[in-house]
């Protein structure tokens, strides 16, 4: 009986798109069933386990942003960190948006009270959540223990409780 393992491969053929899939059948099996196209490199390793380190495991979740070394004989799998920040940084942004669209509320309230300090505290935070985002830069992200802390501290303020006695 065959191993379980994970296969990436080049996909759809000619590109240098990778794709994977898990599987013990053989690759001839594979490549018969249509999974695999026919003439396509590929690689073989372990199936995803949690106890691997970050930048294996960024193979298996970001395969969009990772490609063979070689696409005439690939020996190992490289992923492109920045590319991965910066999807990740689209995510934070609409994260953010939701702190934005509280705060112009809570700032119009402030606006119809007339209360003009609590409406630049508000823009200052507005403007502050703006450039916190703006200001990552993908390339400082080149491996993935990079990650463990890439979401800036200020997406976690409960903006609503600050504001609260304010507004």
């Amino acid at each position: 009986m065959a191993t379980t393992r994970t296969i990436f491969f080049v996909f759809p053929a000619g590109t240098q798109k990778l794709a994977n899939t898990t599987s013990d059948k053989e690759i001839s099996e594979l490549v018969s069933d249509g999974v695999i196209p026919s003439g396509s490199k590929y690689l073989e390793v372990p199936v995803f386990s949690e106890s691997m380190a970050l930048d294996d495991q960024a193979k298996y979740s970001y395969v969009e942003h990772c490609s063979f070394d070689s696409y005439t004989t690939p020996t190992k799998i490289v992923v492109d960190f920045p590319a991965i920040m910066t999807d990740m940084k689209e995510g934070l942004r609409d994260f953010r948006k939701r702190s934005l669209l509280s705060l112009d509320t809570m700032q119009q309230r402030a606006l119809v009270k007339n209360d003009t300090t609590v409406v630049n505290e508000i823009e200052a935070d507005k403007q502050l959540l703006r450039e916190c985002i703006n200001n990552i830069d993908t390339t400082k992200f080149t491996k993935g223990t990079d990650f463990r802390k890439y979401i800036p501290d200020i997406l976690f303020i409960d903006y609503l409780e600050k504001y609260k006695s304010k507004v």
